[in-house]
């Protein structure tokens, strides 16, 4: 919802030319959003990671790594971009209502 309250788990996972997700993984996901929403925070699972959870970014950890998204209080569009090097990027839209 637009109220600001409600969060997004929006999940990036690296596939190969099938689409299966690769297990040994390890590239560095930067995120970007724009629009009705701020980035929170971001996970990856790996209970060994040092790496801040406040932060744009995150190493994928067994092909997997997630944004946490919230709406900044306005009803709109948001777009979450993930980019890593020598991957294309990916882009979500979520509306905020």
């Amino acid at each position: 919802m637009a109220d600001g309250q409600d969060i997004a788990l929006v999940t990036v996972r690296v596939v190969d030319g099938n689409g299966r997700t690769v297990p040994t993984a390890s590239e560095e996901v930067v995120f970007t959003v724009s629009g009705s929403g701020r980035l929170l925070g971001v996970g990856n699972g790996n209970p060994a990671s040092l790496e801040p959870d406040k932060a744009s970014r995150r190493r994928v950890f067994n092909g997997r790594c997630l944004a946490i998204v919230q709406a900044s209080g306005g009803k709109g569009t948001i777009a979450i971009t993930a980019r890593a090097a020598g991957l294309r990027p990916a882009v979500a839209t979520l509306v905020a209502r």
